[in-house]
């Protein structure tokens, strides 16, 4: 995996060497060079002196000091040097024991053994709302309602970060094949038409459209033999394929942003069918959340229309013909009716 590089500092503390590795090895991949280690607790405070990283992988396990200890003594030395954003690498610890770390100054955590789509996106997210709190601090300061103005576009600037990391990520998973390039762009820009047909207001029509465009983001961990396979796929490989539902809501789940919430539940739902036969939960009919329900119309219109691994892009008329076959059986019949409003009423634009 490999992004924009990051000119930020980071030190991992974690008494297990395989531990520490992995998290080098997966830092290293998404283009985060400055990196420093230690598998003894007791050093925390002397590399962070020396080494002064913006960010602190700390391991929760720890006991000599403890977490909460080590919390402390680098709240304790602001004068000294910046105290790091630290993250914790958790295994097992208890909800009161997370609690009482975030109020210690933990910012988030990073499950152990490391996966390297929620490392990135942690560390990543961290660093990016670190940069957006010290651009915040050195912002003169004004009245109290321009103060109040100032959190709330630092807190839009940060869920923005939040979401460009995800949409990164998305991102990969089309670089792995030119032909599904912006793939996910088109199918939000048409689940937004889509919803405005079906009368939703216009803040859910927007963050449909933000959403929409992670549907697939799960795609990021099936095999390229499956993925890029140029003719069907058997038993097997289907089985493979179908997990990126599953592995696409349980990366998403990692953000509690509502435009996160909302492309879990898309993730999780837009391969449900209206009869009942789709995957991974078999619901059906309305049982289906409405976003589900809009997405997997637009997925199947954008899919048809271009270019994939196993088939060339076939019409837009042809497109609203499978949509009609399939209204009642894969489709809600409410959903494509406003498909083919919309894609009558704005062919030129969608395509």
């Amino acid at each position: 995996m490999s992004t924009e590089a990051l000119d930020a500092k980071i030190l991992i503390v974690d008494p297990d060497r395989t531990v520490v590795g992995e998290l080098e090895r997966i830092l290293a991949d998404a283009a985060i060079h400055r990196i420093e280690s230690t598998t003894e607790p007791r050093e925390t405070l002397y590399f962070c002196g020396r080494f002064r990283p913006d960010l602190l992988l700390l391991d929760l396990g720890v006991s000599d000091p403890a977490p909460d200890q080590i919390l402390r003594d680098l709240a304790g030395r602001r004068d000294d040097f910046p105290a790091p954003t630290v993250l914790g690498l958790a295994s097992g610890q208890s909800l009161d024991t997370r609690r009482r770390l975030v109020h210690a100054g933990l910012e988030d955590f990073i499950r152990k053994p490391p996966d390297p789509l929620e490392t990135v996106l942690r560390v990543r997210g961290a660093l990016e709302r670190r940069r957006l709190r010290e651009t915040g601090e050195e912002s003169p300061a004004g009245a109290a309602s321009a103060d109040e103005d100032s959190l709330h576009d630092l807190r839009q600037k940060a869920e923005t970060a939040e979401l460009s990391v995800l949409l990164i990520l998305a991102r990969l998973v089309e670089y792995r094949d030119f032909k599904t390039e912006q793939h996910g762009e088109r199918v939000g820009e048409l689940s937004s038409r889509i919803a405005s047909e079906l009368g939703l207001e216009e803040g859910e029509v927007d963050l449909l459209r933000d959403a929409a465009p992670l549907h697939d983001v799960g795609m990021i961990v099936v095999p390229d033999r499956v993925l890029l396979k140029s003719g069907s796929l058997d038993d097997d490989e289907r089985k493979i394929m179908m997990t990126h539902a599953t592995n696409g809501a349980r990366i998403l789940a990692a953000s509690d942003l509502p435009v996160m919430q909302l492309a879990r539940e898309i993730a999780f739902t837009h391969h449900e069918r209206w009869d009942g036969t789709g995957y991974p939960r078999g619901l059906s009919g309305e049982d289906i959340p409405l976003p589900g329900r809009i997405v997997a119309v637009a997925d199947a219109f954008e899919a048809i229309t271009h270019d994939r691994p196993f088939r060339e892009a076939e019409s837009a008329e042809e497109a609203m013909e499978e949509l009609r076959r399939e209204r009642g059986k894969q489709f809600d019949p409410r959903v494509v009716d406003a498909a083919l409003k919309v894609v009558e009423r704005e062919k030129a634009v969608l395509l």
